[in-house]
């Protein structure tokens, strides 16, 4: 169990998504907690190798139109298709918020954690919260 104000004191966080779209996302950027998050081919990568979004796909065999109303025929619900995967991945939340940093390689993300102005990227969220 945890506290909002144990979260509001953590310097940073890393976001592993397991779905699209998380409250707690919504919720540590008002708290401004600066946050590092793998970067659009990082997770299409993971997502193929590792299915890291476990949770994006519900029902693989679900019947579908053949042009979806935003004019794709890309398939949501699959983890074979870069092409497919980029498209919708890139709809995630954390690649539409200002101040996220994004990271392509785990020691990428080790040298931006190492270099990141902390400070500096909580004020701008603060800033881009109002």
């Amino acid at each position: 169990l945890h506290r909002y104000s144990d979260l509001a004191r953590h310097p940073a966080v890393v976001l592993l998504p397991y779905t699209k779209s998380v409250m707690s996302f919504f919720e540590l950027y008002r708290m401004n907690v600066p946050m590092f998050a793998p970067s659009l081919e990082l997770l299409v990568q993971w997502e193929r190798r590792h299915s890291l979004l476990k949770e994006r796909i519900y029902w693989t065999a679900a019947p579908r139109p053949l042009r979806l109303a935003n004019g794709t025929s890309l398939s949501p619900n699959t983890r074979d298709d870069p092409a497919a995967l980029r498209h919708w991945l890139a709809l995630c939340d954390f690649y539409h918020f200002p101040h996220i940093t994004y990271f392509d390689s785990w020691p990428d993300l080790l040298a931006k954690l190492r270099s990141a102005d902390l400070a500096a990227t909580s004020a701008a969220m603060r800033a881009a919260n109002r």
